[in-house]
This record gives structure tokens, C-alpha cells and sequence, in this order.
């Protein structure tokens, strides 16, 4: 058999599985020295596609890589690997680009990314910030517990906001009745308690809808009932 100098380990696995200690090239193959710019894994995989060719069974062609390469010979899920996709039509030696998937997930680059996604909105869910960067769900979470060190806090529901010239006036109005009631017991029995809520036609945002992000020590953020909404009805009660 014929050799050349850019693939001499092809001609030297072709051999069988019984006499591979014994035929010249097994052991020419096993005490050569292989040039230093060849990648080993590439060297089998170019290997193993010379044996799929000739017709050899995934066993034959791991049982020569083991002569030749002994320690360095790839595990049996690669070999068996490359023996499918070899088998399926592929004929490509290089491992396909994985879509999606950061050599460094916790990079500063990404980590300041994050940031500036819950920045913007402190309402960010888990999965608009993997669409939008490409890391995975595990990375997001590393990102957002471990180094940015958020939580998800649910807001608080109060009745209403109210404004100071509303504080104000409440207030005022308290003042007036406790000093009313200093001066004139009875001033209670003439009070007619009424109250009024304004009821929506449509469900009102959920506290776990108003969650955000919150770094330790920052205050539960607030939130109302309900929102403004054309569609509503007055509820009035005397008591």
C-alpha cells in the first residue's frame, strides 16, 4: 500500500483486528512520531470514516484506534457517534456550532447586560432576557441570584395612591371630627357612615404580575388595586 506524507495514519489502521500487534504498519503506526500541528481528535475521526468506508464494524475501527492512539483513543459514545452520523450520510469531520451557547454565560459583558434589561424594566421575566441574550436558563439564573443578587418581590397592594394634597385634606377632616367630639359628645349619633369603591369589568393586575427585581435592603415596591379603565360602575354603601 501506497503512503504520503499528509495521511499516514490512514494506511496504517488498515489492517485486521487479529494481527494489529503484528503487521508492519501497527507497528509503525504505534511508535511513529505524528506532527505536532495535527489535532489527535481530528486525526480519528479521519480515521474512523477510512474504516467506515472500507466496511468495517464500529468495534474493528475502535479496536484500532486503541492500537495506535492507546490512551488518547476518543471515548466509545464518540466513536459510536461518529459511526451514526457517518452511517446517516454525513461526511463532515467538524463538530456542528451549537446555536445559542456562550463559551463564557457569566462573562462581565453578559452580566452588565442583564443588568441593564431589569434596569429597564424591573418587571423582566426569565424567559424575555433568554430570548433576548441567548444564554441559557441556567446562566440566567446564576446571573440574576448569585452575581446580581435579585430577588422577585411581589408588590404590595394598597387601596389607592394617595397625593400629599389628598393627605392633607384627610387629615384636616380627622382633626375637625375628633375636635367636634371633644366639644360635643352626642356629635357621634348624627354621623351617617357612607362609603364608595368604584368596581372595574375586568380583572385587575395580580400581585405576581407586579413583581420586580430588587436588590438586598431595597423596599417592597408598591402598587394599586386597579387602574384607571373606561368600562366601571359606582358601588355606593350607607351604614
Amino acid at each position: 500500500m501506497r503512503t504520503t506524507r499528509n495521511r499516514p495514519l490512514l494506511c496504517a489502521i488498515v489492517v485486521s483486528e487479529t494481527s494489529l500487534q503484528t503487521h508492519p504498519f501497527g507497528l509503525w503506526a504505534a511508535n511513529m512520531k505524528r506532527p505536532k500541528e495535527l489535532d489527535v481528535k481530528l486525526l480519528q475521526r479521519i480515521n474512523l470514516f477510512f474504516c467506515f468506508k472500507l466496511g468495517w464494524t464500529h468495534m474493528q475501527a475502535r479496536a484500532a484506534l486503541q492500537a495506535v492512539y492507546q490512551q488518547e483513543t476518543l471515548h466509545a459514545t464518540k466513536t459510536r457517534k461518529w459511526y451514526r452520523s457517518f452511517a446517516a450520510g454525513c461526511t463532515s469531520l467538524v463538530d456542528k456550532e451549537r446555536v445559542h451557547r456562550h463559551k463564557s454565560g457569566r462573562s462581565p459583558a453578559n452580566i452588565q447586560n442583564v443588568k441593564n434589561m431589569i434596569d429597564t424594566d424591573k418587571s423582566v421575566t426569565f424567559a424575555t432576557i433568554i430570548t433576548q441574550t441567548g444564554l441559557s436558563q441556567t446562566t440566567v439564573h446564576r446571573i440574576v441570584h448569585k452575581d446580581l443578587q435579585l430577588h422577585l418581590r411581589c408588590a404590595k397592594l394598597l387601596p389607592a395612591f394617595l397625593t400629599p394634597r389628598h393627605i392633607v385634606e384627610r387629615f384636616n377632616h380627622a382633626s375637625e371630627m375628633l375636635q367636634s367630639l371633644r366639644t360635643k359628645p352626642s356629635f357621634l349619633k348624627k354621623i351617617i357612615t357612607m362609603d364608595e369603591a368604584w368596581c372595574y369589568q375586568y380583572d385587575p393586575e395580580l400581585k405576581r404580575q407586579a413583581s420586580q427585581w430588587l436588590a438586598p435592603g431595597e423596599p417592597r415596591p408598591s402598587h394599586p388595586r386597579r387602574t384607571l379603565s373606561v368600562k366601571k360602575i359606582m358601588l355606593v354603601a350607607f351604614f
